[in-house]
């Protein structure tokens, strides 16, 4: 964990930074949109690239390898309070985002970043003792 956590302060400062992430979650939202209108076809997603999307997609793919792979990193705590399915696609993160920030206009003004965590956090919480999913029970043991 000693060795985990001063690279968790380093990516997690640079991402603060990054310019997609000083945008406002109604900012992230309008760059969203073209994707979450696109044709999906098993694992192939069209849409228009542009710079929009290219925010969008970029901005969700720091996300989501921050959720799964920070988090799967440091054991059973998850810094996040996030746990996705081991399965979940990039696109759900989006569609999920959008979705909360649609449900909660209130917060658009607000960064993008801690936005997308809480829409995140209620759809796949985590329980904070076992670092597993809310409700998930732990296997028997034998």
């Amino acid at each position: 964990m000693c060795r985990v956590l001063p690279s968790i302060i380093v990516v997690f400062a640079l991402m603060i930074s990054s310019p997609s992430f000083g945008e406002s979650a109604g900012e992230m939202s309008s760059n969203c949109r073209k994707i979450a209108d696109a044709k999906v076809s098993g694992d192939t997603i069209s849409y228009v690239q542009d710079h929009d999307t290219g925010v969008c997609w970029g901005a969700f793919l720091v996300l989501q390898d921050m959720v799964m792979v920070i988090d799967d990193s440091v054991g059973k705590k998850r810094i996040f309070s996030i746990c996705p399915p081991s399965e979940s696609r990039r696109l759900q993160y989006i569609l999920i985002f959008l979705k909360y920030a649609k449900d909660h206009p209130e917060q658009l003004h607000e960064d993008f970043l801690f936005v997308a965590l809480d829409s995140l956090r209620k759809t796949w919480p985590c329980d904070l003792a076992t670092g597993r999913p809310t409700g998930e029970r732990l296997p028997k043991k034998k």
